[in-house]
C-alpha cells in the first residue's frame, strides 16, 4: 500500500493556492527573507550561481574599481604621472585606466609611475585593493572549482504509460548522468503530491512515497527508467488526467549517489508538474550498440517519445 508522507519539509496546508514546489533547475520555490546578513548572501550566492553570472560580476567589479581609481587619477591629474604626456580629455582618462590596471595588477610595466604624496597614496591603496580582490576572487575561483556537485539530466516529460505493454499504467521517466565521471550505487526516492480545497478552507496539499520497480542501481554509465507501476496499491491508481490537473499533481524527485572522482555521496533535485505529465507515449531506447560492440548514448536521445500505438 502506497505510504502517505505527512510531511517531507515543504508544509501541508496553505491560505492560497501554491505553485509547483521544485523548480525546473531543482531549485526550491521558497523566497526567504531575513535570513543572514548580506556579506554571507552574496558569498553563498557567488558559489552557487551559474558560472556565466560569477564571470559577469567578476569582470564588471574589476572594470568598476578600476574606472574609479582612474576617475581619481584624472581629477588629481595626468601630470601627476611620471611618464604620461597630457593630451587631454578621453586620451587622459584612458592613460589614467591603464595607469590604474597595471597598478591594481601590480604588474608594473615601469614607463607610468606616481608622482606626488596624494598620487602616490592612491596608488597604493589601490595596489593593496588589488591584491585583497586578487586573493578573494582566488579563493571564490577554486572554491566553486573543488566543490562537488551531481549534473543528472532529466527527461523533459513525465509519462503515464502502459506497464510493458500490458493494460497496467505506469508513471515513467529518465535520467542520465551528464558528465563522464564515475555514479555508483544510485538510489532514488519519488514522491507524488496533490493539492486540494478541504472543509477548512485551507488548501492541503498530500505527499506520496511511490512505490517504484527499482529504486536503487550499483552502476550508472547509462540512462535509467524510472518505473512506478500504478496498480491498486497505488495512490494514482483510478485518478484521471482531468483530476490530476485539477489538483496540481506534482512528482518530486530525489536521487543520490556515490561519485568516484570525489568520493562523496552527490544529491540532485528535480520535479514534474501536471503541465509536463505526457500521456499514451512511451520513451524511445536512448543507448545502442555498434558494430564494435560498443555502447553509444546520445544524451539527446533521453527526452525522445513515440506514441504506443504504432
Amino acid at each position: 500500500m502506497a505510504k502517505e508522507v505527512k510531511d517531507p519539509g515543504l508544509g501541508v496546508k496553505y491560505y492560497q493556492k501554491a505553485r509547483r514546489i521544485i523548480n525546473k533547475d531543482g531549485s526550491f520555490n521558497v523566497h526567504r527573507i531575513g535570513v543572514e546578513s548580506r556579506g554571507k548572501a552574496m558569498y553563498h550566492w557567488l558559489l552557487t550561481t551559474s558560472w556565466t553570472n560569477f564571470l559577469v560580476m567578476l569582470i564588471g567589479l574589476l572594470l568598476g574599481i578600476n574606472v574609479v581609481f582612474a576617475v581619481v587619477y584624472f581629477l588629481i591629474g595626468v601630470e601627476h604621472i611620471s611618464g604620461a604626456v597630457p593630451l587631454g580629455g578621453t586620451k587622459d582618462f584612458a592613460t589614467t585606466f591603464f595607469f590604474s590596471v597595471q597598478t591594481f595588477t601590480t604588474v608594473g610595466y615601469g614607463a607610468l609611475s606616481p608622482e606626488g604624496m596624494l598620487t602616490s597614496m592612491v596608488a597604493s591603496l589601490e595596489a593593496l585593493t588589488g591584491l585583497m580582490i586578487s586573493a578573494m576572487a582566488t579563493g571564490l575561483l577554486f572554491a566553486r572549482f573543488s566543490k562537488p556537485s551531481a549534473n543528472i539530466l532529466y527527461s523533459e516529460s513525465l509519462l503515464i504509460t502502459p506497464y510493458r505493454g500490458s493494460s497496467t499504467p505506469s508513471l515513467q521517466f529518465r535520467i542520465a548522468n551528464k558528465r563522464k565521471n564515475t555514479l555508483m550505487e544510485m538510489e532514488a526516492i519519488v514522491i507524488f503530491a496533490i493539492e486540494q480545497k478541504e472543509e477548512d478552507g485551507l488548501f492541503h496539499r498530500h505527499y506520496y512515497e511511490l512505490t517504484l520497480e527499482i529504486d536503487k542501481i550499483h552502476f550508472f554509465p547509462l540512462s535509467w527508467t524510472i518505473v512506478h507501476v500504478i496498480d491498486a496499491d497505488s495512490p494514482l491508481y483510478g485518478v484521471t488526467k482531468e483530476e490530476m490537473l485539477e489538483n496540481e499533481a506534482e512528482v518530486l524527485i530525489l536521487t543520490k549517489g556515490y561519485d568516484d572522482s570525489y568520493g562523496e555521496v552527490l544529491h540532485s533535485r528535480h520535479s514534474y508538474y501536471v503541465s509536463e505529465f505526457v500521456w499514451d507515449k512511451r520513451f524511445k531506447r536512448a543507448y545502442r550498440v555498434n558494430k564494435e560492440g560498443n555502447f553509444v548514448m546520445d544524451l539527446k536521445d533521453l527526452h525522445a517519445t513515440e506514441p504506443i500505438f504504432e
